[in-house]
């Protein structure tokens, strides 16, 4: 059994201490064959994957017997970043080898196109698909990167797989088509302007993501979606490498359109009060994103809003958080503001959560966090590299900065 670690550790211990137990512990070893993949739902008492009697385990949502490699995305940039800052390959090396196994099965099983939609059974030693109502609906684009470097070829092949399927299929979602496209503009970068048909691809699915009538009834409707606010930040990361000014205007208008729309929605007195979630906490970083690349007033209006809105949100954090994404999105978003709004009080807002969320969640005599409260039992379906990589970015640079995951 593991041994219990040392009271009052910082954010960045209790990060490193959970993958310690992650990659001495939490590994597949439960099939025919023993590998290097992570286990998506552990008991955090013993380390190990967590095992459920047969209707439980049908019934509940987030409970993934085996390796899910798109949940995974935020922990694989988390350890890479724990490698750099501890000088220790081993973190590193973990992630490469989960990617390495995943990389190898995933070509085995050429058949398998919606990354999403499939994990790898640790018992069966098989690929099974997950089923909808588990479907981990994070909404982010996989962290290319940390796959690139350990085999290059088969990144590129599964990446222009996905756009392959965003150009054929006809019932694929926006969000699908925005990962696509974001996949594919990361994919540029890497190979250097070699396959020039790709710019045309991304301008063309920039411009009918932006244009789409599904998109502007979500812009338009009360229940604001963060899609329109991911395109556009996409189409203003993409309008200078692509020297494209059809972008480049699209982007400024929609971005400014949008933040005009919540700064009008939170001086309406019939407004709601402020809910922190996925979508309003994505909406803020795109706001902070718009702010960042066009500085216009609306932008910053609308930033510091949402920020304003989310810092009242800690002063009551028992109400508002309780899994480990919530409170991971909703740190992160806070530093950042803090940095782009120059506003302390943020940061502040920023610790005060991040100690609420280690006080709650981590399990000291475990060595793990939980990935919600009142469980002894930590689930990737519950976000728990969100609010890793949230702890991390408190007191040194974003591990996300230079991802192709973002929050």
């Amino acid at each position: 059994m593991p041994v219990p670690i040392a009271k009052e550790t910082s954010y960045f211990e209790c990060v490193e201490t959970h993958f310690d137990r992650l990659i001495h512990y939490s590994l597949d070893r439960y099939g025919s064959t023993r590998s290097g993949l992570w286990m998506a739902s552990l008991d955090i008492g013993t380390n190990e994957m967590l095992q459920l009697p047969s209707e439980q385990a049908v019934n509940d949502i987030r409970y993934v017997p085996g390796a899910y490699w798109y949940a995974d995305q935020p922990m694989l940039v988390a350890a890479h970043a724990v490698a750099a800052r501890s000088a220790c390959k081993c973190y590193s090396d973990s992630a490469n080898e989960y990617l390495r196994t995943w990389g190898h099965l995933i070509g085995q099983n050429s058949h398998l196109d919606d990354l999403q939609s499939f994990y790898w059974h640790a018992s069966g030693d098989q690929f099974r698909s997950v089923p909808l109502d588990k479907r981990i609906d994070f909404s982010h684009t996989p962290a290319w990167e940390t796959m690139w470097s350990v085999d290059a070829k088969n990144t590129e092949r599964l990446i222009r797989g996905e756009v392959a399927r965003v150009q054929t299929e006809k019932q694929l979602t926006p969000r699908e088509v925005l990962h696509a496209t974001v996949s594919l503009a990361w994919l540029a970068t890497k190979t250097d302007g070699s396959h020039p048909a790709d710019r045309r691809q991304i301008e063309r699915l920039l411009k009918d993501g932006l244009s789409s009538t599904n998109l502007r009834r979500r812009v338009m409707s009360r229940d604001v979606s963060p899609l329109p606010f991911r395109f556009a930040v996409c189409c203003l990361d993409n309008a200078g490498r692509l020297e494209s000014e059809d972008l480049n205007s699209m982007g400024t208008g929609h971005a400014d359109a949008l933040a005009e729309q919540i700064v009008s929605q939170f001086s309406e007195k019939s407004t709601a009060p402020f809910v922190v979630s996925r979508s309003t906490l994505a909406i803020g970083e795109s706001l902070l994103s718009f702010f960042g690349q066009l500085g216009s007033e609306a932008s910053q209006h609308a930033a510091i809003q949402i920020g304003e809105a989310v810092a009242q949100t800690t002063r009551r954090p028992d109400e508002e958080y309780s899994d480990a994404e919530i409170y991971g999105r909703a740190i992160h978003f806070l530093v950042r503001a803090s940095k782009l709004l120059a506003n302390a009080d943020l940061m502040d807002r920023a610790q005060s959560l991040a100690d609420h969320a280690i006080d709650r969640l981590f399990v000291e005599d475990c060595g793990m966090f939980r990935s919600r409260v009142g469980v002894d039992r930590c689930d990737a379906a519950d976000g728990i590299g969100y609010l890793m990589l949230a702890l991390l970015s408190l007191d040194r640079e974003d591990p996300t900065e230079h991802s192709c995951f973002s929050f």
